[in-house]
């Protein structure tokens, strides 16, 4: 019954494993924040365009991916300030974005996890946010299609990735 007045869902410290499917949240039309910080979490639903999160946080968790929907939306993007996602197991950055958008989070974190690689390599759509922090990964290489795809970073975090190579062109933006 309270699905369209709910505004902020705290559910952090608990033992939760997954998040509910997008069919039991798609009237959560008002939810602006989200906070699943440490619990158990392994599998992260999209929650769909319907839902134009303000705030997600998903840190401390044992994330290995974190999922699309088929329209290629996790959720709407429009009201999308941070979206913190440090300290889980994420091998491949999350094609989640768009390079696309006219909208431009303020801060998108995934460092503390073992990204080694962009989801969909040369299809990765890429990402507006004035900080992307990819610190604390294994990211041996910078991923050309990073900047390559035409996403806006204005701070770009890599410190502690172990990093072999910066090919020549990899931080330019597409043309």
């Amino acid at each position: 019954e309270s699905g369209d007045i709910v505004q902020i869902l705290y559910l952090g410290y608990n033992n939760l494993r997954e998040t509910p499917s997008h069919d039991y949240l798609k009237r959560m039309t008002k939810l602006g924040y989200l906070d699943c910080t440490n619990n158990r979490l392994e599998t992260v639903h999209p929650f769909g365009k319907e839902i134009s999160f303000a705030t997600i946080y998903l840190d401390n968790n044992a994330i290995t991916r974190i999922y699309a929907a088929e329209d290629g939306y996790f959720c709407g993007l429009s009201q999308l300030e941070t979206l913190s996602c440090s300290n889980n197991a994420i091998e491949l950055l999350p094609d989640l974005f768009t390079a696309r958008s006219v909208y431009t989070a303020i801060s998108v974190d995934f460092s503390s996890n073992k990204i080694t690689g962009l989801e969909n390599g040369d299809a990765w759509r890429g990402v507006n946010t004035e900080t992307l922090n990819l610190a604390n990964n294994r990211l041996e290489e910078l991923p050309a299609r990073l900047m390559g795809s035409g996403s806006y970073i204005n701070i770009l975090m890599l410190s502690a990735n172990g990093m072999r190579e910066i090919k020549p062109g990899a931080l330019m933006g597409a043309g």
